[in-house]
Order: C-alpha cells, then sequence, then structure tokens
C-alpha cells in the first residue's frame, strides 16, 4: 500500500502571525522516515524554505488556482499508480492526531468511498452556464462556470447540481479517482494582489469596470475607485466548488466522507482560513446537520 502526500508549499513555517510554525513540517518529516511507504512531495507556489529543501522532495510550479492548482501540476507531474492513497493538503494546518491517515485508508478501502475530508463543507447549487455568484467581483463579470473548466473536461458541467464539496485545505482519495474525473480544475489566472472597481472620471456614461492589479500593473490616473477587493476567497471558492461540481456528479454524496460534522475543524486537524487558526466568524459556528452515515471521526 503506497501513500503520497502532495502539500501545497505556500505559507511554510510562517502563518497565523507566527514564524517558526513547524510542528506539520517536523510530522510530515518524521512520517516519511518511518514510514517506507509514505511519500511526501511539495508542490511550491514560491521557493520553498531550506528547511523543506532539505527534507523532502519539492517543486516550484505555476503559481495559478492557488492549492488546486498546485495539487493538480504535481499530480500529474508525479504520475502516480492508481492505487496510491492521495492524500492533498495544505501547509498551513493543525494537525492534532496522525491517526486521520489510517482512519482515511481504512475508509477509501471501502470500493464506495472515493473521497474523504476534513469538517464538512458549505454544499452550494452550480449553474455551470451562469455567472458564479462569488466571483462576480472578478475582471470579466460575464465568465461563467464552464469557461474556468479545461476544455477536455467542459462536457462534464452539462446540467444544475447542488455540489457537495471538501476544502482544498484537506481531502484524500485514491490516484484512479482523480483520474477518473479529469484531474482538478481550478480558474487558471494568477492570482493579483487585489482588484479595483473602478469608474472613468468625467464622464456622462461611465462604464463600471475591475482592474486586477499586479505588482507591475499601472493604474490609470483617469479612473477613481469605487472599491477595492481582495480576490482570494472568489479565486478559492470558484474553483473549490468546481471540483464540488464534479466530485458529486461522478460519486454523489454517497461516494463522499468527512471526519466531522464541523467547518474547518475535527479531532484530527484544524484547517486554517488565509492562514489563521482562528476567525471571527468560528464563535458563532454551529455544526452542520448532516446524517451520521457520512460522518467517519474514528473515535
Amino acid at each position: 500500500m503506497k501513500i503520497q502526500f502532495i502539500v501545497c508549499g505556500w505559507w511554510y513555517d510562517e502563518f497565523d502571525g507566527k514564524k517558526g510554525m513547524t510542528d506539520f513540517i517536523d510530522g510530515l518529516t518524521e512520517l516519511q522516515s518511518d514510514n517506507d511507504n509514505i511519500d511526501v512531495f511539495w508542490s511550491c507556489h514560491k521557493e520553498p524554505t531550506q528547511l523543506i529543501k532539505d527534507n523532502f522532495k519539492y517543486k516550484v510550479f505555476k503559481n495559478v488556482g492557488l492549492e488546486w492548482g498546485a495539487y493538480d501540476q504535481a499530480f500529474d507531474y508525479l504520475n502516480l499508480d492508481d492505487d496510491v492513497y492521495c492524500f492533498f493538503i495544505q501547509d498551513d494546518i493543525i494537525v492534532h492526531d496522525w491517526g486521520f491517515i489510517n482512519v482515511c485508508v481504512e475508509t477509501l478501502a471501502d470500493s464506495n468511498v472515493k473521497i474523504m475530508g476534513n469538517g464538512f463543507n458549505y454544499p452550494s447549487m452550480i449553474q455551470p452556464f451562469s455567472v458564479p455568484g462569488i466571483s462576480l467581483n472578478w475582471i470579466d463579470k460575464t465568465k461563467t462556470w464552464i469557461d474556468y473548466v479545461r476544455e477536455e473536461n467542459k462536457h462534464i458541467y452539462d446540467t444544475d447540481i447542488n455540489a457537495y464539496s471538501m476544502r482544498g485545505s484537506f481531502f484524500a482519495t485514491k490516484s484512479q479517482h482523480i483520474k477518473e474525473i479529469g484531474g482538478l480544475d481550478y480558474v487558471d489566472v494568477p492570482l493579483p494582489n487585489y482588484a479595483i472597481r473602478v469608474v472613468p472620471k468625467n464622464s456622462s456614461d461611465s462604464v463600471e469596470k475591475n482592474i486586477m492589479v499586479y505588482d507591475d500593473t499601472n493604474v490609470p490616473d483617469d479612473i477613481q475607485y469605487i472599491e477595492k477587493m481582495k480576490l482570494t476567497n472568489g479565486f478559492g471558492n470558484t474553483t473549490m466548488y468546481l471540483n464540488a461540481y464534479k466530485f458529486t456528479k461522478f460519486w454523489g454524496m454517497d461516494g463522499m466522507r468527512w471526519m466531522s460534522n464541523t467547518y474547518r475543524k475535527s479531532n484530527y486537524m484544524t484547517e486554517c482560513g488565509n492562514g489563521q487558526v482562528e476567525l471571527p466568524e468560528d464563535d458563532n459556528l454551529i455544526p452542520f446537520n448532516v446524517s451520521e452515515n457520512f460522518i467517519v471521526s474514528g473515535v
């Protein structure tokens, strides 16, 4: 039995406003050292730290698609056998109990279960030929869901689906299942520093538009700002639900399991939100009312 960890490298040892956050890295180092059947590969969106370079195989890939883009590019690069258990995981993660590995492997050994996540996540109705509500602030507000899908997968997105999702922070499956759905789709656009919604000055027929601002963007001086926006959530959530659509269409909710009914959190790990362990909305979180048939706590 072969297990492959694919880690999205972005935060490394600095997140939650702190430096020297190496517990996750140290855990992976020990895991790889103590188990001949477990390999760890870092799919990096920027140059990794020396600690990563000294302990793991890694590659710096094109920085698109956030963690989903990192996973997909690494998956293609590694060319894994069909029966390999794949653990896709962000590096801003707090692991409470590494026993999640056995829980996932044992659950995925059931031929009816295709994919497993950490905390249950919000479902969403996806209408492939409509503009995603979560990406209306993008530079092109006319693009529909299917416009972001790679050409060879567009035929999959042919009907409206209430999509059940896995956050990109963590999910586990077998290599054969990722191949079955045509890989992981993602928004293949570099993430800008931010976007501004603008209108031209001194124009009676002002047309609202969005401008993505990168380091080298020259913002024209004949515009006035309406709003300045960070686009991480728009990029990430649109990409997440592109894949949720495929997970649901191919396997249905019956083929999916989670390790808790709480958003981002289980007994095994806490997924960060944009590098933050605790979020303001955590105080008001209520566990999802989801059947226990879909929750595998392992305890």
